[in-house]
């Protein structure tokens, strides 16, 4: 019997099956306690259910987060190895996490680093990261100053 899980932030509620949830270290913290996959039929509604932090996961990057975590439960992304010299397209060669974190751009990029980081997602943050410092690579200390929104001192 697969159990499914709730996740909700803000306004967004979203189910994800329990092998799929757990691939969040923070998700399977909380539900460590609560469920016993022995005996599922005890399960209740209220144990299946995750609040996340609005301030750290928002309502849109959720939804986003549970497209990633189920298509990395079906296939896996490749380890990203990052050694100064390849571009983001020599590194991210899996078409479908190509497009995901495409979908991100400039400071958008931001909190979904923020929301993987909270929700201990190795392979989403690391993808997250890559993107980010692909997108920095290269610029002037102005360009970044603008990006990030720093004024100059």
């Amino acid at each position: 019997m697969s159990i499914t899980i709730t996740l909700t932030s803000e306004d967004t509620t979203i189910e994800l099956p329990y092998e799929v949830a757990i691939l969040s270290e923070t998700v399977k913290g909380l539900l460590e306690d609560k469920i016993d996959l022995e005996n599922p039929d005890d399960v209740t509604d209220e144990d299946k259910l995750v609040p996340l932090s609005a301030e750290k996961v928002s309502g849109a990057l959720l939804t986003k987060i549970g497209e990633f975590c189920t298509h990395y439960h079906e296939e896996a992304m490749t380890p990203i190895e990052f050694n100064g010299k390849k571009k983001f397209d020599e590194i991210v060669t899996q078409q479908w996490y190509h497009n995901f974190i495409s979908e991100f751009s400039g400071t958008d990029i931001i909190p979904l680093i923020k929301a993987a980081d909270y929700l201990h997602l190795p392979p989403l943050l690391h993808l997250s990261i890559l993107k980010m410092s692909s997108t920095i690579l290269g610029k002037t200390e102005h360009d970044m100053r603008e990006f990030f929104n720093i004024a100059h001192p």
